[in-house]
């Protein structure tokens, strides 16, 4: 297993999707700023995660928040192009997202984790 912990913004919001057998995942992308100067670039990373603590903090991963993602890594490969892939165990949210009008806050969010040693139905604040 190839574990991985990243920390950038969201690229756009959460969407919760279901699975033929009815399992729900929550699907976001992060963006991480890597070199310096002339040399910046972004690296997106497509992150999931499963069940109903995905689907408790959909409400949370807005775009433009800042988080934290730990979890399952891999790469996947799509019409000649690699994607980033992170099956997350973990996700805290670092700041708020800004909303488009005027700068305000859309999220309350430091603090709230999506930690794995906790069960599926329990996500503490």
């Amino acid at each position: 297993m190839r574990n991985i912990t990243i920390a950038g913004n969201v690229g756009q919001d959460s969407t919760i999707r279901q699975t033929q057998t009815g399992k729900s995942v929550l699907g976001f992308s992060v963006a991480v700023k890597a070199g310096w100067g002339e040399n910046e670039h972004t690296i997106w990373f497509n992150c999931s995660m499963w069940g109903v603590r995905g689907e408790r903090l959909s409400s949370y991963i807005k775009k433009g928040t800042s988080v934290c993602v730990s979890g399952s890594f891999d790469t996947r490969e799509y019409e000649g192009k690699t994607y980033m892939e992170i099956e997350v165990s973990e996700v805290t949210l670092q700041g708020q997202a800004k909303s488009q009008e005027g700068g305000q806050n859309n999220n309350q969010g430091s603090g709230v984790s999506g930690n794995s040693d906790y069960q599926d139905d329990e996500i503490h604040f």
